[in-house]
């Protein structure tokens, strides 16, 4: 829905801070329902969504400010600042969007010439569609006693689940472009 509406929002700020802000009150809604009937584990890193949508409402803005050093070290540091705060006081509801936050600015000028963080940023959303399929299989086989273990049979079968699974839609949408240019 969220993305249908951005869709259509015009160029003009006022509809989408408007769209921000109704994502933002949306998802506070979600967590203060999903508070009272679920576990934290479905809610407590939700608030990463609305920032996501908020950066991307305002993408131009902010990266014309985070263009001077001055801004980018000063955001910097109160981010660093805000994570280290949530860390001591253990608000884990800002800590994920936060991180994701200061992670996202730090590379905005630091550059990280990885082939290893290259080939995980190419695969993240097939990693991350995937990645509870074997810790679900192998928490019922009883793996997940030892967290070693299950993280070196779990890790390399999400990570060649991701890499065969987006073989296998690129290969998938070759055929449907194939089939759109003949009609």
């Amino acid at each position: 829905i969220s993305g249908l509406l951005a869709s259509r929002l015009k160029d003009d700020a006022k509809q989408r801070a408007c769209f921000a802000l109704l994502i933002l009150l949306g998802t506070v809604v979600y967590i203060t329902v999903m508070m009272n009937f679920k576990q934290q584990v479905y809610y407590n890193t939700i608030l990463c969504f609305p920032v996501g949508v908020i950066f991307g409402c305002f993408k131009e803005k902010i990266d014309r400010h985070m263009n001077r050093l001055s801004v980018w070290l000063g955001t910097v540091v109160v981010l660093a600042g805000m994570y280290l705060g949530t860390l001591l006081y253990g608000n884990y509801y800002l800590r994920a969007p936060v991180f994701a936050l200061l992670v996202f600015v730090l590379t905005m000028r630091l550059r990280i010439c990885n082939p290893v963080l290259k080939w995980l940023g190419e695969h993240i959303f097939e990693i991350y569609i995937l990645q509870r399929i074997p810790q679900i299989v192998f928490t019922h086989l009883g793996l997940n006693e030892n967290q070693y273990i299950f993280a070196l049979v779990c890790v390399p079968i999400t990570l060649a689940g991701a890499w065969g699974y987006k073989k296998l839609m690129n290969r998938l949408d070759a055929v449907l472009k194939k089939e759109v240019v003949k009609a």
